[in-house]
C-alpha cells in the first residue's frame, strides 16, 4: 500500500507538470501560478500520507519472537511477544527449519491453523520450553531459524499480515550467560520455605 500511494503521488506529479508545460505559452502567469499550487498540493499530499503510513505502523501489532536462555537458569524457552499497540489474532508460525524439543518432537505449538493463539494482547508474551540449555547444544540441533508469524488484525480475520523473522542461538554458544551468581542465589533463596517446614515438622514429631 505504500509503495502504491507514492507511484499514485508520483504519477500525478507527471501528468500535472505535462498539462502545465503544453499550456505553459497560451498563459504564461496562469500556467506558473497553477504549477506552484500543484506542487504545494502534492507536496502536502506527500507528508499528509507519509504521516499516516508511521500512524498505522505505530498502531499496529509488533510481534518479536525470540529465544530466551537468561529468565531461568539451564532452561531454552521460546518467547512470543507483543510489543506494539493493539492485540494480533489468530497468530500462527511456519518455520521454515521445523524447531525439535526436549523430546525430539517437532515444536508445533504454534504451527497451523489448528494451533493458531487467538489473540496476543499488546505487551502480552507467551513462553514455551524447548529444552535445557546444555542439552540442546549437546544434541547438536540447529542454531539458526528463521520464518514467517502470521497473524491478522481483527477477530474475523479479514486483514492478515506477515512478518518474517530470523532467531539464533550462535550468539549464546560460547559465551557467558551469567555474569553474576544472582540467578543461582535466587534458586537456593526459594529453597527456604521448604527447608524451615522440613524443620518445623521435625520439631513438632520430637516433641510428640
Amino acid at each position: 500500500m505504500k509503495i502504491t500511494g507514492r507511484l499514485i503521488i508520483i504519477a500525478l506529479t507527471i501528468i500535472t507538470c505535462a498539462l502545465c508545460y503544453f499550456n505553459f505559452k497560451k498563459d504564461e502567469m496562469a500556467t506558473l501560478i497553477t504549477i506552484i499550487s500543484t506542487i504545494v498540493a502534492l507536496a502536502s499530499c506527500w507528508i499528509s500520507f507519509e504521516v499516516f503510513q508511521r500512524q498505522e505502523a505505530l498502531n499496529k501489532p509488533q510481534l518479536i519472537i525470540d529465544f530466551d536462555i537468561k529468565s531461568r537458569p539451564r532452561i531454552l524457552q521460546l518467547i512470543l511477544s507483543n510489543f506494539g499497540n493493539s492485540p494480533a489474532f489468530n497468530v500462527s508460525v511456519d518455520w521454515d527449519v521445523i524447531l525439535i524439543q526436549r523430546d525430539d518432537s517437532a515444536f508445533n505449538c504454534l504451527t497451523g491453523q489448528q494451533n493458531q493463539i487467538p489473540v496476543l494482547n499488546k505487551n502480552q508474551t507467551l513462553n514455551f520450553f524447548i529444552d535445557s540449555t546444555v542439552d540442546f547444544y549437546a544434541k547438536k540441533r540447529d542454531l539458526t531459524y528463521s520464518g514467517v508469524i502470521n497473524y491478522s488484525l481483527d477477530r474475523n480475520g479479514k486483514y492478515y499480515r506477515k512478518e518474517k523473522f530470523t532467531i539464533s542461538l550462535v550468539g549464546y554458544k560460547k559465551t557467558m550467560l551469567y555474569q553474576t551468581e544472582l540467578s543461582e542465589t535466587l534458586k537456593q533463596l526459594r529453597k527456604i520455605p521448604d527447608a524451615l517446614n522440613e524443620i518445623r515438622s521435625e520439631i513438632q514429631n520430637r516433641n510428640l
